[in-house]
């Protein structure tokens, strides 16, 4: 994926990010976002009830050869 960008960022935008730069970056917000995530976790947690949607998805699994794998939501 950080191949992908780096290279978006060059050829359309004229850009060099390096790879590693937007590693660094992205483990940056991550430990910024985990506090967030904490708080919805122990809402959740504390809830003592949790409803998940299984809505069941195509999707594409190296394992499952000729046709899609069934995934849920």
């Amino acid at each position: 994926a950080y191949y992908t960008l780096e290279r978006i960022f060059r050829e359309r935008h004229g850009v060099v990010i390096p790879r590693q730069q937007m590693v660094q970056w992205v483990e940056k917000i991550a430990f910024l976002l985990l506090a967030i995530y904490n708080g919805i976790w122990t809402e959740l947690q504390a809830t003592g009830y949790l409803q998940i949607d299984e809505t069941p998805v195509k999707v594409l699994d190296p394992e499952v050869i000729g046709k899609a794998a069934t995934g849920y939501l």
